[in-house]
């Protein structure tokens, strides 16, 4: 059985507002017939992430999912651009890079995110994965281009505008299991 890690933040770890669930988890591995280690920790940045990259790479998985950005992106937190991207190539080079797929971190509905995020800011951080992506020859889920200026956005996340709903970790989930299987798929013609 294939085993998937998934690397990130609240987003990954499936919080909804009050705690962690398996919002991602039992789609995954419902969709991939796989094993899922959910490694997200909600608020986490990729600063606080290098702790515990080390233990990861122990994990024998087939994939290691990839999302970050929605915390380093925030005013409140704010991890400099070139320090995500650092962080990035560290994690990336952590692992075996044919195993890794980078996810854009997704945008957030500003009126509900005043203070702490905007777009434009996060779209900064989603430039940087796509180019890491690119770059690296990596598998790129593009989160923020998916759901950036959907008349539903309202419907894939949750009352805080940043949290994804189950809509959202429907889809969310579809595109990981599109792009896994396509991947796979593409080792069998290779």
């Amino acid at each position: 059985m294939q085993k998937i890690v998934c690397f990130g933040d609240s987003i990954t770890a499936g919080w909804n507002g009050v705690q962690e669930t398996r919002a991602l988890t039992d789609r995954l591995e419902r969709g991939l017939n796989c094993h899922v280690v959910n490694a997200g920790i909600p608020g986490e940045t990729t600063r606080q992430a290098r702790s515990r990259i080390e233990k990861l790479t122990d994990e024998r998985a087939n994939w290691i999912i990839i999302l970050f950005g929605s915390n380093d992106a925030s005013y409140h937190k704010g991890i400099p651009a070139d320090e995500f991207r650092g962080n990035l190539i560290a994690f990336i080079q952590s692992f075996h890079p044919y195993r890794v797929i980078l996810v854009t971190p997704p945008p957030v509905i500003e009126e509900k995110q005043i203070g702490k995020r905007e777009n434009k800011h996060i779209a900064q951080y989603a430039e940087i994965v796509r180019d890491l992506a690119n770059a690296m020859s990596l598998p790129l889920i593009d989160l923020y281009k998916f759901m950036n200026g959907r008349k539903d956005l309202i419907n894939l996340l949750l009352d805080d505008g940043l949290h994804f709903s189950h809509t959202g970790y429907d889809l969310f989930a579809q595109h990981i299991i599109e792009r896994i299987n396509c991947l796979e798929e593409n080792k069998k013609k290779a």
